[in-house]
């Protein structure tokens, strides 16, 4: 009697913990359903997992993420870990960094960036203005942050559009002769003194 109560008890601890899991997915479900922070089809991040929503179901979210493997993420870690929706807004900043030579003329500079900027073909908005600001200088370069808002139902994705403005920008600096530095070492060798022969 005392091994079967032993084993009885187990199997009603290994039972509740489980219970305890689904009431905590089925609550939490509850919740995604009245909050409603996201829908299907949007692009999400939950903790370190990111994909377009599959499917909202009472116990879990389905993603397929970005690599396009498809995930199941519980309910309960949904409503628990910070949440990024993507799609929320049609409207998104972005910043790059831009280092140019130390020789360089920084009103040329700024100009050359402005025009790559209004650019007819990156749906970059005018409203609010890009920022093009001094950032840091690094030992071989003179840094600028770029900041701008762009739309998301321009259909571009905003790796693509980084790239273009990053190619948009290096033309204009060409176009003025402006250097884009890369780290460079200098090495000097030093021969130790000879003592004088008295």
């Amino acid at each position: 009697m005392t091994g079967l109560l032993a084993a009885a008890g187990m199997v009603g601890i290994v039972i509740g913990l489980s219970l305890r899991e689904v009431l905590s997915d089925l609550l939490a479900g509850v919740i995604l359903f009245f909050d409603r922070p996201f829908k299907v089809g949007d692009s999400l991040v939950v903790g370190d997992i990111g994909g377009k929503v599959l499917d909202i179901g009472v116990r879990s979210v389905k993603l397929k993420t970005w690599d396009g493997i498809f995930a199941s993420i519980p309910n309960r870690k949904v409503t628990s870990e910070v949440l990024r929706n993507y799609s929320k807004y049609t409207q998104r900043r972005l910043e790059i960094i831009v280092g140019v030579d130390y020789d360089s003329d920084l009103e040329r500079v700024r100009k050359a960036m402005d025009r790559a900027l209004a650019r007819d073909d990156l749906p970059i908005l005018k409203d609010p203005k890009p920022v093009v600001a001094l950032e840091t200088l690094d030992a071989s370069s003179i840094n600028f942050k770029v900041q701008f808002w762009f739309s998301t139902d321009s259909g571009m994705p905003w790796m693509s559009l980084r790239g273009k403005l990053l190619q948009a920008i290096v033309e204009e600096f060409r176009k003025e002769k402006i250097a884009i530095p890369f780290p460079q070492v200098t090495i000097s060798s030093r021969e130790p003194e000879i003592p004088k022969n008295r």
